[in-house]
Formats: structure tokens, sequence, C-alpha cells
């Protein structure tokens, strides 16, 4: 069907389009108008922008002010006032800049401090922070002279960086005075088992006493030879050197061929290494854990005499000296030692098992691990590099994988902690399987060393990770009262102690890394130190650590030189 438009109809439809274009026409005029006004009465108008600067102290600053802002026509502006100031002085330029006047030193009420610690150099950075606040106004004549007032403020920051070697309780000389003072002064009580109740005149008499009562498990008892090498490390006093040496001369003169002593709960083995025999109902410290023959007796203090060796491997100078110490030179103390030790301690264990360093017990494992490291830095020998590179990446154990590397796990309370099994085949220990922070010593005492002198195993992260352990189960709120947790995760077992009042002594060597840690080390409780007469170690280690950072190593000789010496 066609349909066909009438003229009327398209008359119509041209009229409505004609009214609907005159419409939009009007409206877009209407719209630039109002666009065109807007921007004529903006014309005159100053926006301000608010202001940041930094200056220093004692120095003078032109603050410009205006240059961020939004102005048309800068002649038309002017500064006409400033707020009063905190500090300083300031004043308007005829520029309209602004000339503050920074002061030589802050208010105490207006600064906020901070302080950070750097690990490296034992430096401390104290940043003092103070902000000025200043308002000023403005006046600008637009067009019509009319004028129009406007404010802003401008902020100025002053940054004060003092930086001062970081202040600890105690000096240097202090420390080894403390050490002095716990090995040739301090009174100590008798010994648990002495029936003759003999008290000591520092704890070296009491080194004394025990090498010469000859007990094997009174030997496990000599912690405080760790102090005297630790000294003499940090001091370079040879009084500390001399002793000790005279010390394991004792020592070593009262073992006895294996199989002329009693025979006890393990048997003499029928060999004829050198060797010492342990009775609970005789020895001194009430340590021993039956009779016969213990390899852990003897392990705990030849890391100790371990130790002196690799000093005095590494201090050849020392060595040449002709002097006598108990009618032998240095350098036949050395060959003396190392040799009692290679025969009468690696030896005679490893021939008697020769799976012995395989340790279930991590601490154990830790401790033979740390004599194999400094034997075959005195000697070169890969028997000894054997059973260090076994304990950090491949222990051996039926059942288990890898080393130490792999059994150390994330602490539950810390992600950037440490938490690490008694045993590793993960058996349970006092209930747990997790450590006691107690056990965990010797392995940190291990851990420590083996960085310090740049051995592969351990790094930088090791370290902060193992000082962060440290907060986890001595946290600030147990300072003042003196505990410490018992377990490495800060948790509770039942049936066991909660916290223990003392600091084993591996953890303390932590402190050389890290000086905050160290200062609060310094100011911990110690009595429990005096009456376990171990006072020697924990300021022997403290004072090793204040010479490691200051860089001040006495001993040995080549210290500085000695990294990754192994390698």
């Amino acid at each position: 069907m066609n349909l066909r438009k009438s003229p009327l109809m398209i008359f119509i439809i041209i009229f409505i389009c004609a009214l609907n274009f005159t419409s939009c026409s009007k409206d877009a005029d209407l719209l630039s108008e109002y666009v065109i006004q807007d921007e004529q009465n903006d014309t005159s108008l100053s926006i301000l922008i608010d202001d940041n600067f930094t200056a220093s102290l004692n120095s003078t600053v032109i603050l410009d002010v205006l240059a961020n802002d939004n102005i048309a026509n800068i002649e038309n502006i002017k500064i006409t006032s400033i707020s009063d100031t905190k500090f300083g002085v300031i004043e308007i330029l005829g520029d309209n800049t602004l000339k503050f006047e920074v002061p030589e030193v802050l208010p105490v009420e207006v600064v906020e401090e901070t302080e950070e610690v750097n690990n490296e150099s034992s430096e401390e950075t104290t940043t003092n922070v103070a902000v000025e606040t200043i308002v000023y106004t403005t006046e600008t004549t637009n067009a019509d002279n009319v004028v129009e007032i406007d404010s802003a403020t401008a902020e100025v920051t002053i940054i004060e960086e003092k930086t001062n070697q970081f202040q600890f309780k105690y000096s240097v000389s202090d420390l080894e005075s403390f050490v002095y003072q716990a090995l040739y002064s301090n009174e100590l009580p008798a010994s648990l088992n002495d029936v003759n109740n003999i008290t000591y005149s520092g704890e070296y008499e009491r080194l004394i006493a025990l090498v010469e009562h000859g007990d094997q498990c009174d030997i496990y008892n000599l912690d405080a030879m760790q102090g005297m090498i630790a000294s003499f490390e940090a001091s370079g006093n040879k009084k500390f050197l001399d002793d000790l040496l005279i010390l394991i001369n004792n020592l070593f003169n009262k073992a006895s061929p294996s199989n002329t002593l009693p025979s006890g709960q393990t048997g003499n083995f029928g060999d004829q290494f050198l060797s010492w025999y342990t009775d609970q109902n005789t020895d001194l410290t009430g340590t021993s854990p039956g009779s016969g023959q213990y390899q852990l007796c003897e392990s705990r203090s030849f890391m100790h005499i371990a130790r002196l060796l690799w000093v005095l491997k590494h201090s050849p100078n020392l060595r040449s000296e002709s002097v006598l110490v108990n009618g032998k030179t240095y350098q036949e103390h050395y060959e003396h030692i190392l040799n009692f030790v290679e025969q009468n301690f690696w030896k005679k264990w490893l021939t008697r098992n020769s799976l012995t360093y395989q340790h279930s017990g991590v601490d154990s494992s830790a401790g033979w691990a740390y004599i194999a490291w400094h034997l075959w830095s005195c000697t070169n020998k890969e028997q000894y590099k054997l059973i260090y590179d076994k304990f950090n990446s491949n222990i051996g154990i039926q059942g288990t994988t890898g080393g130490m590397r792999e059994h150390l796990d994330t602490n539950i309370k810390n992600n950037e902690a440490y938490q690490w099994n008694t045993s590793f085949n993960d058996n349970s220990y006092q209930g747990r399987q997790i450590t006691d922070h107690g056990h965990a010593a010797r392995v940190v005492k291990f851990m420590v060393e083996d960085y310090t002198i740049g051995n592969s195993f351990y790094n930088k992260t090791d370290m902060v990770k193992l000082s962060n352990t440290i907060n986890v189960f001595w946290p600030k709120s147990l300072e003042e009262k003196n505990e410490i947790y018992y377990w490495m995760d800060g948790e509770y077992q039942s049936g066991f102690n909660k916290t223990r009042n003392f600091m084993p002594e591996g953890w303390f060597c932590l402190g050389r890394f890290d000086p905050v840690l160290q200062n609060r080390f310094e100011q911990m409780n110690h009595t429990y130190f005096i009456s376990n007469r171990t006072l020697s170690v924990y300021w022997g280690e403290l004072a090793y650590n204040r010479a490691y950072l200051e860089g001040t190593i006495k001993y040995p000789e080549n210290f500085y030189s000695l990294k990754n010496i192994t390698e």
C-alpha cells in the first residue's frame, strides 16, 4: 500500500524542526555566555597552595611560597602578614618571599627524636626532627580594584642528625676487670659433692680442684675455660692464656690408659687411649650419669680446648716466643695439646664408635662439628672437614635427611626467628620435640663462630633470626622478673618449668653482631652465673663481643685475615 503525504503534513513537520533548532541554539548561547562570564570573573583570583620546605640548623633559607601558586597577575599580589613562629626568625621580603633564620639549637618541646643503630659500625644515629608551620596571608587586587584576601600554610622541616658511638653500660676495661674478678677473687661455695666442703677464691681455683680430682664428669663442668679463652682473644692478657695452659696440662696428666681404669657400667673399652673414669658416688659436681667413660663428659670441655688450639695455630708470633709456661714454650704447648686431642679424644671415640659424631641429639653433634672445624683449620685434614660438612649438610642418621641447615625451622611465634627439634630424628625429649634454649646453646655457639670466620654454611640472615629468637623466649616483659622462657618457642610444657633464670652462654655470642642486644646482655641480671660458677663466661663473652664490635680483637694474631681461610 502506497502512502501519500499531504502538503499540510509536510508544513507541520518543517515547523516542529525549526522550533527545536531555535530552542537548542538558545540554550547553547546561554551556556557559552555563562562560561565566558565565569572565566572573566576568575582572572583576578589567586589560588594559593600549601608549601613544604626543608632546612638545617643554624641556617638561613629563602622561602618562595608563591612559586607554586596559581596567580593570574603576580604584580597584583602581595604578602601582607605571617604568623608567629615556634622557633627561629621569619620576615617578609620585598620580592614576596620569606626569609627564615633557623636557630642553632631546637627547643626540646618541638623535637621528635628517633634512634637507629648501625650494627656494622656500632654507631648510633640520633635524628631530631622539628616542623615549623608558617601561615602567610596575601592581598590580591583584581581588575575592578577589589581587594581579595587569601592565606596558605608553609611547613619547614628541620632535620638534625647526630652520629655517636653506641653508649654501652660498661667500658671494655670494665668487662675485662669483671672477668678477672670472677676468675681470681670472687668467693665461691664448695662443690655439691665435696665432703670436705672446700670453698674457692674464684672460678680458676675451682677449675684446678676439679681437674685434680680427676673424675671424667667433673671435666664436663670446666665451662670457665670458655670465659678465659674469650677474654684472652679480646684483651690479649696472657695471664688468661698461661693459666689455661697450666690447667690443660694438669688435666692431661690425670688421664690414664683406659684398660687400667675400672669397667663401670660402660666397660673400660680394653684399649690404651688415655682417658678418665667417672663415678656418681665420688664426682665433685654431682653430674655423673653413672660409672664408666662417657664421650659427652669430654666433648663439652674439649670444645674449649679445640678453640685454644685454633687461637695458637693462627698466632705464629706468639708461638715463636721463648717464654716458658709450666716448662714449655707456647709452640710446645700447642704441639702437645694438638697431639693429645687428636689421639686421646678424636681417634679414641671414633675408634670405639665410628658414628659417635652422629649423636641424635643436635647439641652433642654440634659439639663434635665445632671441634672438627677447629681441628680442620689447624691441620687441614679431610677427616675433620668431613664431620664438619656432615653436621651442616648431611648428618647421615637413619631416617633423617640433610643436616643442621634443613633442621632450622621457622619459629611459631615469629616468622623471622628460628626453632629446631632436640633430635635430628625428631624424637621427643622432656615431653616435646622442640628443644629448650639451654640445649640449643652449643648449636648457636657453633653457628656464630662459623659465621664469624666467614665459612659457607651460615650467613648474616641466620644471625638476625637467631637474635630474633632470643626475643621469643626472653621478651622484654620478663626482664625485671629475672626469668626466661624454657623453650625456644616460649611455650609451656605441663610438668616442666615454664621459665628458668639464666641465659645459656652460647646465646651471648650474638651480641657481637648487634649492639642493642649486647647492651641488653650487659644490663641483665647475672646472679645465676655467680651461683653456677660461670660468671667469667658471661663477662668473657661480652668482652669479646665488644672487642669484635670495635675491631680490636687481639688474638689470634691473624684474626682479621682469617676469613675463609679453611675454604
